[in-house]
């Protein structure tokens, strides 16, 4: 039975599996990306997980996680936790509708949403609008500016390193 007449018999079959084809090709092509992923820790920076990017904190395996930013100093060889990141509980409220309005524009995150602290530190320093004043330090001293600033073993520079 050649291709022609194996259509002329089965004309109905062929028509559904070519539109499945099609329907599959679609779906693939135009489907919403899958979101991205960033760093995460419970710990304190001690350990690191990856996870779909989300506004931290938030609740992981009973403990609080928060944003690792992972750099690195050597062209990837290694990778150090630089500092971690948290929301204050207004400036999550502010990224959670950023991020559920699709009109509001993208761009730098204002530093007096979020909360920085180096790994292993106890405590957190707010970021400061800018020309809003002194910018507050860590009890080691080290200030917002300071602690995301990140340099390698040796000061070497730094460069940030992606989840995906």
């Amino acid at each position: 039975m050649g291709v022609l007449e194996a259509v002329r018999r089965h004309g109905g079959y062929v028509a559904a599996a070519l539109f499945l084809a099609v329907a599959v090709l679609l779906f693939s092509t135009f489907r919403a990306p899958p979101p991205p992923n960033a760093y995460f820790t419970i710990d304190g920076g001690a350990t690191y997980f990856v996870a779909p990017l989300q506004v931290p904190p938030f609740s992981y395996q009973g403990k609080e996680a928060v944003q690792a930013l992972l750099f690195t100093a050597d062209g990837g060889a290694t990778t150090f936790v630089g500092y971690l990141l948290r929301y204050t509980p207004d400036g999550k409220m502010k990224m959670k509708a950023r991020l559920s309005d699709p009109k509001t524009p993208t761009g730098p995150i204002p530093p007096e949403w979020t909360e920085v602290k180096r790994p292993g530190s106890d405590s957190w320093v707010k970021g400061v609008a800018l020309f809003s004043g002194p910018p507050a330090a860590q009890s080691s001293g080290a200030t917002y500016g300071e602690i995301v600033d990140v340099t390698g073993p040796n000061k070497k520079p730094a460069f940030p390193v992606g989840a995906d």
